[in-house]
């Protein structure tokens, strides 16, 4: 009892400063390619690229670690984005019809104004080249002129019918939408609508200046220079035309003609027309699958890039960079050698399909070195990436100083296992994550699909000659090359993987040339079991991983199952891998076989196979007839028993079902493996110790030996744990006296050999264990108390300037994630990562030893976040714009005085972007509308409650005899207010009375309770609805809770009291007393009670009060307040018969 006295004791208020300083959840960065991209838009003078989605997003990028998000205020894609160049501003155009002006402020991308109700469906917005008009062509064929300064529409409206008025009949009739607008010049336009009509059109003089004339639908529209343009269309075929002259100069019926060919969605044309760079075009019957996009250099040099999706937009950079935006990736194509650029982030994650995350912390600058110099491959341009705006802010702070010196040798790496067996090394030490290295673990294995796939890419048209670019390739030529666990070695840089068909492969940064395939069987010389799964690959050692990677050694485990966990001891040489039978070790310095244990039991020997670790579920007649009687009986004999235990109500525990009989085939399977120093033997020295934990909630534990001799390392079993709850076991640690992770590591100070702990998680407890007696000191049950269960886990450390501390951190089935402290097991913080319904971000999530996190997003996106108040990656970056770029709009704003309006904009786009989806539906301008009004009749309302406040003192000062008589006639006033709100009735006394004895008059039949709460409610009523001012009399509001009191107690004539022994005297005091509270009340806040006759008239007339519509000040709310319990006390005590009740409280009334 004394130990849960001590050892439970709530924070205190230094625990609480630490856990503020220390602790907290936030969501700082999000790496990777946005899901679902919509459209493009790049501002060549400020060097910046946004990129928008069709969930909303808005992303605008810079050099790497430069990045502003933010979101569409309303649901649906984003369909059109623009700079205005050179500002640092965005429009961009939602699926709803909004159009919203984005500005770069500091390091945020904030909306300034929006435009939601326009009339007509927009179909392309153009930005003309002086930077002060936004051209909004719409579906009905019009053409709309916005002021880019100040957002708002003009009055300029260029009908359908002015800009054809030349065009021939035919056309006019149905000319299609305004397709495309492309600025001449200021004042001229290109206007390009669906049939195939262009019209150079003249704003100032609002006329047609040239009308030309296609016979195809029109696409897209690219200005040459002042002299010409070109139209591309949707048959693959685009035509040059003169702004001087009505006719084509130039056309091309198709480019890959003449059989049918694919539209040409978009066109650039250089050098007097010699270079060509547009997408689409391809013959249909042939290419029709296929996402290309050309390069024509002259007649003869023509390239074709093939991409894997399909393309959304493109531009051409300064005329050197192409940047192409496709469905699943963003790729950079150099004009000069026309090679790949290589990417400074927006990497496409999902290239192939992740199988398996992990994080590895403090890497040294030489390892990631050697990763970066094996990557520099043929096929990469030389060329810097083309983005560079904004710039990363200074950081003067000495604290920051520091840690970026201390931070500057090491390094942050992300490694992903992917279905075509491919691993890749990203950099995540800042918000920009680079791709490092890829290995290919597929080229070292020698098999014919392989090779087959491989010479059919080859085979291509060599007139058109393909070029495959970018990185996504969700196809897998084998299923068995799939990354399943990945372990890395931070300080050496060794690599394990592995996969699907029971491969594992130890890779290091040194070569090696004879590689020997080491073969680990776990179920040994079992004849009964029979493995029915795919076959194991064959290792080819000519194979070349293309990297600076190469094969140490090869362990190929039988039966070639999944591998489901994987550990490195770079320290001791060793590693060791689980499958669903079993684990074992492997010695890597003499590449033997150190150790295995099949985990099967028996009846798993007899059908084990099918697949990865699947067993036959098998349950006897007899045992399930036997549970089927146990059950009806045991609900017959607790049938009887229910209402007696209503009143015991206990908190009850989940009943968690044992998992003991539940034989589905997954029990066997290995779940964590861990090699660690640790205390196991005896309290004097500490062992090398191995850990291996299974899904039945078995936990062994082996101490290895190192032989002198011949150098060979020994294993045996030393202890085993068996949890009771036999929950999969997810996570073994051993810390030390500090809770520092004792993994591969030493500890941080002088170990305490009886403070060393072992922590063991299961998927629905946390236990804590002493060392070496294993004696259980802590213990968390979630699963029991909470319903969730763990999935994810991780030993972070908390640290600032001052202090660091030790905690787990999990992540929960919930998508909750929570912070225990180490060894005792508190609860610090909870918080909600994720989505319940989103299984793929649970199952990727990994944490860091520095207490962030990452977890997918999407397919393609990792989402950043951190529990730790001081470490948080999180951009900050900002934009350098010149002092006259955004002056002339806010001389404007503050002109028109539009200051305000843009504030408003602003709030409700905020309230809307972080407001529910279901909120956001519901978001109409017909509710817009009330909340405006409804503000500006509050104003109004507060405006008219202080001028008649400053009239009722006048006339209380100034009051005479006629003026209460003429109140006292006016028992109900009508008031009708300026903002339609409609008329509100004011109550006398006597009305107010009239009403609470009408709702007590129905109120027979019920309980006592009831009358107390009624008198409570209509006293408060009473007390808002007098608003008493200053110099008023605090005690005629006494004399109203008496007549309540007294009309309540009236009407119950019928009813029993229980307490029927009260007296009367006890009411009288509580009487006076609140009389005498009430006086007291009215003194110490300093208002004066002048008894003479006016008081007395006032108190008559009840109406003054009713009438008086002022705010209660905080010293009337503490009256108020001190009313309504006195109300309770006194209705506490009238708990008797009905004739006691009415006497006392009229001769109370008679004396007052």
């Amino acid at each position: 009892m004394f130990k849960f006295i001590t050892g439970r004791r709530g924070y205190t208020f230094e625990k609480a400063k630490i856990v503020k300083e220390l602790f907290a959840f936030s969501r700082t960065a999000s790496h990777g390619f946005p899901h679902s991209p919509s459209c493009l838009a790049i501002d060549e003078d400020l060097s910046l690229l946004c990129i928008c989605t069709r969930a909303g997003t808005v992303r605008v990028y810079g050099c790497p670690g430069v990045e502003f998000v933010a979101y569409h205020p309303a649901e649906g894609s984003v369909t059109q984005a623009h700079f205005i160049s050179g500002q640092g501003r965005l429009v961009t155009l939602g699926e709803n019809n909004e159009l919203i002006l984005w500005e770069i402020v500091d390091t945020q991308l904030e909306p300034v104004e929006s435009i939601l109700n326009f009339e007509k469906r927009i179909f392309t917005i153009c930005v003309t080249p002086n930077k002060k008009k936004i051209f909004l062509g719409t579906e009905q064929g019009d053409v709309h002129v916005l002021d880019a300064d100040t957002f708002k529409l003009t009055d300029i409206v260029v009908q359908r019918d002015l800009i054809t008025e030349k065009v021939c009949d035919d056309f006019k009739v149905s000319p299609g939408g305004v397709e495309c607008i492309r600025c001449l010049s200021e004042d001229q336009c290109i206007i390009g609508y669906q049939r195939g009509i262009l019209v150079l059109f003249d704003f100032p003089k609002l006329s047609a200046k040239q009308t030309y004339i296609s016979r195809k639908d029109l696409s897209s529209i690219y200005i040459i220079d002042d002299s010409k343009f070109v139209s591309c269309h949707t048959d693959g075929g685009y035509a040059v035309w003169s702004t001087i002259l009505s006719s084509s100069t130039k056309h091309a019926d198709q480019i890959y003609g003449p059989h049918p060919c694919k539209a040409i969605d978009k066109l650039y044309a250089f050098d007097n027309e010699r270079t060509l760079i547009f997408t689409g075009g391809m013959p249909r019957a042939q290419y029709g699958d296929k996402y290309t996009l050309s390069v024509h250099r002259g007649p003869i040099e023509r390239k074709v890039f093939e991409f894997t999706s399909k393309v959304i937009d493109f531009y051409v950079v300064a005329k050197k960079v192409i940047v192409a935006l496709a469905e699943e990736e963003l790729v950079a194509i150099n004009l000069h050698d026309l090679k790949q650029i290589p990417l400074p982030y927006l990497f496409p994650l999902h290239c192939s399909a992740i199988t398996n995350v992990i994080h590895a912390s403090a890497v040294p600058q030489e390892v990631v070195t050697k990763l970066t110099d094996g990557f520099n491959e043929d096929d990469w341009s030389t060329a810097s990436w083309p983005i560079t705006g904004g710039k990363l802010p200074e950081k003067d702070d000495k604290e920051q100083r520091n840690e970026k010196e201390t931070e500057s040798d090491n390094c942050d790496l992300i490694l992903t296992g992917h279905e075509d067996g491919s691993v890749r090394i990203y950099d995540a030490t800042g918000v920009a994550m680079k791709l490092l290295a890829c290995i290919r673990t597929s080229l070292v294995f020698n098999e014919r699909c392989h090779e087959a796939s491989r010479s059919v890419d080859q085979d291509e048209d060599e007139f058109l000659q393909f070029t495959k670019v970018g990185s996504f390739d969700p196809f897998s030529d084998d299923p068995r090359f799939a990354v399943k666990k990945l372990a890395f070695n931070s300080e050496s840089g060794t690599l394990v993987v592995g996969g699907t068909a029971g491969q594992v492969l130890v890779l290091g940064l040194e070569e090696k040339r004879n590689v020997k395939v080491v073969t680990l069987n776990l179920v040994g010389d079992r004849d009964q079991f029979v493995w029915k799964g795919h076959d194991e690959l064959n290792y080819d050692p000519e194979g070349c991983l293309k990297s600076n990677y190469h094969v140490r050694c090869v362990v190929q485990v039988t039966p070639p199952a999944g591998l489901t966990a994987l550990a490195i001891s770079e320290k001791w040489s060793l590693i060791s891998a689980g499958t669903a039978h079993g684990f074992g070790c492997v010695d890597l310095s003499c590449e033997e076989v150190v150790m295995f244990k099949c985990t099967l039991s028996v009846t798993d020997l007899g059908g084990a196979g099918a697949h990865s670790g699947d067993m036959v579920r098998r349950k006897s007649f007899k045992k399930s007839l036997r549970e089927s009687f146990r059950r009806l009986r045991k609900g017959r004999s607790q049938r009887g028993k229910t209402a007696k235990n209503l009143e015991d109500v206990k908190p009850v525990e989940r009943q968690v079902e044992s998992r003991i009989m539940q034989d589905d085939g997954l029990s066997s399977m290995v779940r964590s493996l861990v090699f660690s120093d640790a205390y196991i033997l005896s309290h004097a020295t500490t062992s090398r110790t191995f850990w291996a934990s299974t899904n039945q909630g078995s936990v062994y534990v082996y101490t290895l030996k190192r032989s002198g001799d011949d150098n060979q390392t020994t294993m045996s079993l030393c202890k085993e744990i068996h949890l009771r709850h036999h929950a999969p076991v997810l996570g073994i640690f051993v810390v030390d006296s500090h809770g520092y992770l004792c993994h591969d590591a030493p500890p941080k100070e002088n170990p305490v050999p009886n403070l060393w702990r072992v922590v063991i998680c299961s998927e629905e407890q946390i236990k804590v264990f002493s060392l070496p007696q294993l004696k259980p000191l802590h213990k968390v049950k979630l699963t029991a108390n909470e319903g969730s269960r763990l999935r994810k886990l991780q030993v972070a450390e908390f640290r600032n300037a001052e202090r660091s501390e030790y905690c787990l951190v999990v992540l929960t089935n919930q998508g909750q994630v929570m912070v225990f402290s180490l060894p005792d097991l508190r609860r610090i913080i909870t918080a909600n990562c994720c989505r319940k319904d989103d299984i793929n971000g649970i199952s990727s999530a990994v944490f860091t030893p520095q207490a962030e996190g990452f977890h997918l997003n999407s397919a393609s996106e990792l989402d950043r976040v951190s529990v730790s108040a001081t470490k948080m990656t999180a951009p900050t970056g900002l934009l350098e714009l010149d002092d006259d770029a955004r002056s002339k709009r806010k001389r404007s704003l503050r002109k028109k005085g539009d200051v305000k309006e843009k504030e408003v904009v602003k709030e409700t786009v905020k309230e809307r972007r972080s407001s529910t989806p279901e909120k956001r539906r519901g978001a109409t301008p017909e509710r817009k509308e009330r909340k405006t009004t409804a503000s500006e009749n509050k104003e109004k309302e507060i405006i008219e409650s202080k001028e008649r406040k400053d009239s009722a003192e006048n006339d209380r000062k100034t009051d005479t005899k006629e003026t209460h008589e003429k109140r006292e006639q006016q028992s109900v006033a009508v008031e009708k207010t300026e903002d339609g709100r409609g008329e509100r009735r004011v109550e006398t006394e006597q009305v107010a009375e009239k009403k609470i004895k009408q709702q007590v008059e129905e109120c027979e039949g019920f309980k006592v309770e009831s009358v107390e709460v009624i008198v409570t409610k209509k006293a408060v009523v009473v007390a808002e609805e007098t608003q008493v001012v200053n110099g008023r009399d605090f005690e005629s509001i006494g004399r109203i809770v008496g007549n309540l009191s007294k009309e309540v107690t009236g009407g119950f004539e019928d009813l029993e009291s229980p307490n029927t022994g009260l007296g009367i005297s006890s009411v009288a005091e509580e009487i006076k007393s609140f009389e005498v509270s009430s006086a007291t009340d009215a003194e110490d806040s300093t208002i004066v009670i002048e008894r003479n006759q006016e008081q007395q008239q006032q108190l008559e007339s009840f109406e003054l009060y009713a009438t008086s519509q002022t705010e209660v000040t905080y010293e009337e709310q503490k009256v108020t307040e001190k009313i309504e319990k006195r109300a309770v006390k006194v209705m506490e005590h009238t708990t008797g018969s009905k004739q006691e009740c009415c006497s006392s409280l009229q001769s109370q009334t008679a004396k007052k």
